[in-house]
């Protein structure tokens, strides 16, 4: 009698409580068990699939993808969720989505590459804790996670590759050097490479037949960086009357001509070589340290002024 009493009771309570929530809300939970029930198929599939291939060995599992409506990449996938502890752990945590599961063992991964053997785990724990990975998450919001460290470990492999192809290069110790030969000797190379040329140096350049033969005579092209990293930009500062010469020039150290600053009696030619994306020209530059200030924010360090000086800091002064 009592235990009827009780069941009563609890029914009662449970009713009261459906009715406290919202109808928006009661079709939410409706949604998110189905969506908790996907989950735990889509693991326990994962689960049964490693177990087929462990039993079966590895000589049948073309076999078993083939009789289940995979092919070998899919598998893999699965094999994938399967096979990680730290879904298992996190289970209730975890999207519904397969999709979503696996960029999330990819994610563990690229952390591990990135930041060190075991980060992974941590740094996707830290992600579940703050709740920027739910039950919820779409696999778009993965995909931007996976992206940006992706991003972070092509920078890093980029700044490695860039470093050993300038360890490649002769180098010769020079305690200070002044002239572009002492740079070019002593192996020190740029990002930002800011021009301005003598009168008589552009004489002599539009004497040449030929880029290349510029480039022969004054080896700009010689103090570059790698465009690994990030592009390599050139300033090139002359009268303007002299474009076609200065494009000469530019060409003939490497550079792609693309866009111009007007200043009083000159111009200054902007030249990249990578790829560098659309920059602002700016339209209020009247001085040496004015143009550097420009290079600075869009282009990137190291820096040198060719022909002329600065106070800045970050800036090499090259005499000629």
């Amino acid at each position: 009698m009592n235990r009827k009493v009780v069941s009563i009771g609890h029914n009662r309570r449970k009713d009261v409580d459906a009715r406290r929530r919202t109808p928006l809300e009661q079709h939410v939970e409706r949604i998110n068990q189905v969506d908790a029930s996907i989950r735990d198929n889509v693991l326990l599939k994962a689960n049964y699939i490693v177990k087929a291939i462990d039993d079966l060995g590895d000589g049948l599992a073309k076999d078993l993808a083939t009789q289940i409506g995979m092919d070998k990449g899919q598998l893999s996938r699965w094999q994938a969720i399967g096979r990680s502890s730290f879904i298992k752990m996190n289970q209730s945590q975890m999207p519904s989505a397969m999709g979503t599961l696996y960029n999330i063992t990819l994610l563990i991964s690229a952390y591990d590459n990135h930041f060190g053997r075991g980060q992974g785990e941590k740094r996707v724990q830290q992600l579940l804790d703050s709740e920027q990975i739910a039950p919820t998450s779409a696999r778009s919001v993965i995909d931007g996670l996976l992206l940006r460290v992706q991003k972070l470990i092509t920078k890093k492999k980029s700044k490695e590759t860039e470093k050993k192809l300038e360890r490649l290069r002769p180098t010769t110790a020079i305690k200070t050097p002044n002239k572009l030969e002492d740079f070019i000797k002593a192996g020190l190379l740029f990002h930002t490479i800011v021009v301005v040329p003598t009168k008589e140096q552009i004489t002599s350049w539009s004497k040449l037949d030929f880029a290349i033969d510029i480039g022969d005579a004054y080896a700009i092209q010689d103090i570059r960086k790698t465009t690994q990293v990030a592009p390599v930009f050139c300033f090139l500062m002359i009268e303007r009357g002299k474009l076609p010469i200065g494009v000469k020039c530019l060409e003939g150290w490497g550079f792609n001509y693309k866009d111009y600053i007007s200043m009083r009696e000159h111009i200054v030619l902007i030249a990249v070589r990578g790829s560098s994306g659309d920059i602002n020209v700016s339209a209020d530059i009247k001085t040496i340290d004015e143009l550097c200030t420009y290079a600075e924010k869009v282009s990137s360090a190291p820096n040198i002024l060719i022909g002329d000086t600065t106070n800045r800091d970050d800036w090499c002064s090259c005499n000629g």
